[in-house]
């Protein structure tokens, strides 16, 4: 195994401690960290964009999370603001990771909670209508 790797393994065995990651994206995670360090150590161009996402974008979209796919945090929901950290708007992540533009960046449970609170909402706002 050559030094970067076990660099990036051991890096990635302290972030795995600190917050619950799939076999998955510890893999992921050890192994895009691996090619950083390498570039680094080569002197590659330390800001020079990564080769793809981490996981696969229709599998970033979970029950109880949402993994953004520039740098891997888990949420229950992709903000504009958060997007915009990375210089995205919701649409231009959407293309370039190529999610179709009517999906929603929020994670199933709380698209689900959402869409029974509208649904309790509209015979209030159909009454209302009428008075």
């Amino acid at each position: 195994m050559d030094d970067y790797l076990a660099q990036a393994l051991e890096i990635a065995r302290a972030q795995a401690t600190v917050r619950t990651m799939t076999a998955e994206e510890i893999t992921a995670f050890a192994l895009k960290l691996s090619q950083a360090i390498k570039g680094l150590a080569e002197g590659a161009d330390a800001a020079a964009e990564p080769t793809g996402p981490a996981i696969d974008p229709k599998s970033s979209i979970r029950q109880e999370s949402i993994i953004c796919l520039v740098c891997g945090r888990k949420s229950r929901m992709l903000t504009k603001a958060h997007l915009a950290k990375h210089g995205l708007t919701p649409a231009e992540y959407k293309a370039k990771y190529g999610l179709k533009p009517d999906v929603n960046l929020v994670c199933k449970t709380t698209l689900k909670q959402q869409r029974e609170r509208m649904a309790k909402m509209q015979p209030l706002m159909r009454g209302k209508a009428s008075s």
